[in-house]
């Protein structure tokens, strides 16, 4: 065999590992997104077709964005500040404020 139809070959070999992570990647994200995500039905998709795009890097990204912590692990306070649902506390605080900003009579 020849130096290019060894380099092709390994080549090939390298290609097909990446497609199989990014189709195991997928079919993780697809999984959990539709069964343990109650995200809207767009965003599962999205999901999907992210990681269908960049293989394990967009499941790495979906595990830290969307996955809830383990039972007994706490987030940090950057998944607090990026989620969607809203903490009581600060709910509290910004009803307050609009209440103390409106026009007195």
């Amino acid at each position: 065999m020849t130096v290019a139809a060894i380099s092709a070959a390994a080549g090939n070999a390298l290609l097909y590992a990446w497609f199989a992570t990014v189709l195991v990647s997928a079919v993780y994200v697809a999984y959990d997104a539709f069964t343990n995500n109650p995200e809207l039905t767009v965003m599962k998709w999205g999901w999907v077709l992210v990681t269908l795009y960049v293989g394990p890097i967009g499941a790495s990204i979906y595990v830290l964005s969307c996955k809830e912590p383990a039972q007994g692990r706490t987030s940090g306070s950057w998944r607090r500040c990026g989620s969607s649902r809203l903490d009581p506390r600060f709910t509290a605080w910004r009803v307050t404020l609009r209440e103390s900003s409106s026009p007195r009579s």
